[in-house]
């Protein structure tokens, strides 16, 4: 990955009117984004070398365990605990996936040399932060905070706005870098926009490409199919002002 932050995104990026489209949808969905060799490490870095916990909603707690601990688990309370994540999604907000908190393992140090720390420096670089700022006219950003996520068969989140369960958080947009390969619209996985009760617009994983959206906006990701047969890689990215 190079050094210099400035050179992540794609130089041919036009900013003008990535921000025009952002300024009448309130959303915008820009294909490579980034430099192709940066989106290639990364997912690199993603399929070899990330550290997943499994991740979903307890008694409406966040909770996650690291793979390498449930794996060890017995194949019983494996199924059981599926079970109760699909339960409690039958009546409240509930989310399963895989994922590595970007700027948690950051701040605590963890996981030295591991790329995914880079991406975060620059995630959070004046040059990252004036894109996002310049795309969405609002200069109270001042932060990112980011997450990479590993969809497999079985997983899902449910349709929520960004805001309702993070009160404490002054989030102003928020972004999804996908770093899927292969992916069949039909395997489900999809990030489904929504507005009451009717679908908006959807966008199918694809290689380097970036949704970027205000918040609140009301949404999923949905269910991935058993026969889903390639991983689904995201950064999701909360741009904030507090």
């Amino acid at each position: 990955m190079p050094d210099l932050v400035e050179n992540l995104l794609n130089s041919t990026l036009d900013w003008d009117e990535i921000r025009d489209t952002f300024s009448k949808n309130t959303y915008a969905v820009v294909d490579d984004v980034m430099q192709q060799p940066v989106a290639e490490a990364i997912y690199e870095c993603l399929r070899t070398s990330v550290p997943w916990e499994v991740a979903f909603r307890e008694d409406g707690v966040d909770k996650s365990i690291p793979m390498p601990e449930l794996a060890k688990l017995p194949p019983e309370q494996q199924h059981q605990l599926r079970q109760n994540i699909f339960r409690e999604a039958t009546g409240d907000y509930q989310f399963f996936f895989n994922r590595y908190p970007m700027i948690d393992a950051y701040i605590a140090q963890r996981d030295p040399g591991l790329l995914l720390h880079k991406l975060t420096e620059f995630l959070n670089s004046e040059y990252f932060l004036d894109f996002i700022r310049y795309i969405t006219g609002d200069d109270a950003i001042r932060k990112s905070e980011a997450m990479a996520t590993w969809y497999a068969p079985g997983h899902f989140l449910k349709n929520h706005d960004d805001l309702q369960y993070f009160e404490d958080e002054d989030r102003k947009c928020a972004c999804v870098l996908q770093l899927t390969k292969d992916w069949v619209p039909d395997w489900g996985g999809n990030l489904i926009f929504t507005q009451g009760t009717r679908h908006e617009f959807g966008i199918t994983p694809k290689f380097n490409q970036f949704a970027l959206f205000k918040v609140p906006h009301d949404h999923h990701v949905s269910y991935v199919a058993p026969y889903a047969t390639s991983p689904r890689y995201t950064i999701t990215i909360f741009l904030r002002a507090d």
